[in-house]
C-alpha cells in the first residue's frame, strides 16, 4: 500500500513538473486580461454616453430635448422638427445658455442654465391663428413668422427673471435680452436638413 501511494505521488509531482507555467503564460494571460479590461472600458464608455443623452433629454421635470445648435460664419441655425424649418440668428449661443424644445407644453427656445439653475430666456410656439391672443395668455409675444398651414410662429422674452443674482448678471452681461430679441431670429422652412 505503501508502495501504491508512492508511485501515485510520483506521478503527480511529473506530472505537475510537466506542466511548469512559464514567464511567457503569465504574460499572454496578462494581456488578455488587458485586452478584456479594455473591452470593458469601451462598454462603460458606451454607457456614459447613453446616460447623457437620456439626461439632456430631461430638464427640470418637464421632458425637453436638447436641439442641436451649428455655427458657420458668424451665423448659428437650429433646425426644429415641430415646425420643420430652421431657426436663424447672428452669433454663438452664449456658454450657459441651450436650445431646448419642451416636447411637454409644444414650444421651444433658449433656455439658461447653471449650477441646478435653469429659466427660459426666449420661447418660441406655434399656434393656431384663431388661438392668438397676445393680450391675454401670450400678452407681450411677438409674431415672429407665418407657418402657412393656419399658424404663425410666436416668440415670447422672458424679461422677469426669478433666478439669483449670479444668473441676472450673467444675462445683463451677455445682453441676451436684446441679442436674443425675438426681432432677430429668421425662419427658413425651405431648409429642411437637419
Amino acid at each position: 500500500m505503501k508502495k501504491l501511494i508512492i508511485v501515485v505521488l510520483a506521478l503527480f509531482l511529473m506530472t505537475g513538473c510537466g506542466a511548469n507555467v512559464t514567464k511567457e503564460d503569465y504574460e499572454q494571460k496578462i494581456t488578455d486580461l488587458e485586452t478584456k479590461l479594455e473591452a470593458l472600458s469601451e462598454q462603460i464608455e458606451a454607457l456614459n454616453d447613453t446616460v447623457k443623452e437620456l439626461t439632456d433629454k430631461l430638464r427640470d421635470g418637464d421632458s425637453y430635448h436638447v436641439l442641436d445648435v451649428k455655427t458657420a460664419n458668424g451665423v448659428s441655425s437650429v433646425f426644429v422638427e415641430m415646425i420643420q424649418g430652421t431657426l436663424g440668428f447672428d452669433g454663438e449661443l452664449p456658454d450657459r445658455l441651450e436650445f431646448l424644445e419642451n416636447l411637454t407644453r409644444d414650444e421651444f427656445g433658449i433656455y439658461y442654465h447653471h449650477e441646478g439653475s435653469f429659466e427660459e430666456v426666449i420661447v418660441f410656439k406655434a399656434l393656431g391663428k384663431a388661438d392668438l391672443d397676445l393680450t391675454g395668455e401670450y400678452a407681450g409675444a411677438t409674431i415672429l413668422a407665418d407657418l402657412s398651414t393656419d399658424q404663425v410662429l410666436i416668440a415670447l422674452v422672458n424679461l422677469e427673471s426669478k433666478l439669483d443674482d449670479e444668473a441676472k448678471t450673467y444675462l445683463t452681461n451677455q445682453d441676451v435680452a436684446i441679442r436674443f430679441a425675438a426681432e432677430r431670429f429668421t425662419l427658413n422652412q425651405s431648409a429642411l436638413t437637419k
